[in-house]
């Protein structure tokens, strides 16, 4: 699965709100293995699983609101 498949899958996944979230991975189907992490407009995931190669990070693009928070 390439980047851009795993980034649009993440984003479904990403609860709104919030900002680290551990789930079963969708990828590798490990139980509670994936952790995704929310930094202002950037996010992160990796997949704990030994046999799992999901991980990433999208650099998104940041709001004035969020700018001048």
């Amino acid at each position: 699965m390439n980047f851009s498949q795993q980034l649009s899958l993440i984003k479904t996944l990403v609860p709104s709100g919030e900002v680290n979230t551990r789930m079963d991975c969708p990828f590798c189907s490990g139980t509670n293995t994936l952790t995704i992490k929310r930094e202002n407009a950037d996010l992160f995931w990796y997949c704990f699983h030994a046999s799992c190669s999901v991980k990433g990070k999208h650099v998104g693009e940041m709001t004035m609101e969020q700018i001048y928070a």
